[in-house]
């Protein structure tokens, strides 16, 4: 009996000291976790962007057609049989160049009589001044000799005319379309002979959204694109705006001019335009994955340098294009905005290990 009670002794004293011997290691343990504290627990890592700025260009889209500076088809002032054509299809003219001519004969013929009768009532007045100084002829029949001038000088002023309207003659410098008639056709002020285009400059022909007028005026810059030439803008500038909105559409009409020295744009062209609402300078830009949307909310994470934290900032957002998003508030230029892991990270202030810092030369442009 005294033996079994001796051995549950010794059993409670050796509890009793392993008890002690784990409160002292686990009192260590948590001492030295105290001591070391959270800000040695290591940070969620992430990826971080170098905020930029660059030139921002506030951009609506609108479909537009094309159209040649000047245009006009060509067409005989008079009826007659075409004599000699000119010209070659897709030439390049001048102002003023003889283009066609119709069958002039009668008409050159008439002119020759009419100068005739000119020089022989101009001869009959000299006559009759002569006469007239010795007071030999009457001041009416003076009077009749020049009357009868001036009336031979109007017959063959009409005579030129008539011949002038057997030419055609280009009205404007430009390029010459394809002709519709043959040399020996017979014509008149039907007949459209050809067509002719200044494409020198085109004429973009677009309508906008009445909501965007007050955010439009003349100089306001463009840049079309073409199916036909992937990848190359045409830059312009609106020149026109219109002074009525269409009540139908609620639009109005606006005409923008792209220089087209090397002939690439053609009247009649389908193109897509950028217009330039407003152009902000030393805009804040950085990937569209920095952002951050819950809800209503938009933020970003930008690291605090020195500290190891990275914090939330709402913030306000522009334009987005080219895979960049501009912030119009909120963040400033060359901050470190997480790009990467910020979905991991928790709180107003969490803490991050920076794992890879990345910039980029980078301009939002509408072209």
């Amino acid at each position: 009996m005294r033996m079994h009670l001796q051995l549950a002794v010794s059993a409670a004293v050796l509890i009793l000291g392993l008890l002690a011997w784990l409160a002292l290691g686990n009192g260590s343990s948590a001492e030295a976790e105290q001591r070391s504290g959270p800000s040695q627990m290591p940070g969620t890592p992430v990826d971080v962007f170098m905020a930029e700025t660059a030139t921002v260009l506030d951009t609506i889209e609108v479909v537009a057609t094309a159209r040649a500076y000047e245009a006009v088809d060509l067409v005989p002032r008079a009826s007659g049989r075409v004599s000699n054509i000119n010209f070659r299809e897709g030439q390049r003219v001048d102002a003023g160049t003889l283009l066609l001519e119709l069958d002039n004969a009668q008409e050159l013929a008439e002119l020759r009589q009419a100068e005739a009768e000119l020089e022989d009532a101009q001869a009959q007045h000299r006559r009759a001044q002569s006469l007239g100084s010795g007071r030999n002829i009457s001041e009416a029949e003076l009077e009749s000799r020049r009357t009868a001038v001036a009336v031979a000088q109007a017959r063959v002023d009409i005579a030129r005319a008539r011949l002038r309207d057997l030419q055609v003659v280009a009205p404007f410098g430009g390029v010459v379309g394809i002709r519709e008639i043959s040399p020996g056709a017979l014509v008149d002020s039907q007949t459209r002979l050809t067509t002719l285009d200044d494409i020198s400059t085109i004429r973009l022909d677009f309508q906008v959204p009445e909501r965007f007028l007050s955010r439009v005026a003349s100089g306001s810059s463009v840049f079309a694109h073409s199916s036909a030439f992937p990848g190359r803008p045409f830059e312009g500038q609106v020149n026109r705006i219109d002074s009525r909105i269409d009540p139908a559409t609620r639009s109005i009409r606006i005409q923008a001019e792209v220089a087209n020295e090397e002939g690439l744009l053609r009247p009649g062209m389908f193109l897509n335009v950028e217009l330039v609402l407003e152009e902000r300078k030393n805009a804040v830009l950085v990937p569209e994955e920095a952002l951050v949307v819950e809800g209503r909310q938009r933020y970003v994470f930008v690291v605090e340098e020195g500290t190891g934290h990275a914090r939330r900032v709402p913030v306000t957002t522009g334009i987005r294009r080219n895979g960049m998003l501009e912030l119009i508030e909120g963040v400033s230029a060359e901050s470190q905005v997480v790009v990467a892991g910020m979905h991991r990270l928790r709180g107003e202030r969490p803490r991050v290990s920076v794992r890879n810092v990345t910039n980029a030369d980078t301009e939002i442009a509408a072209h």
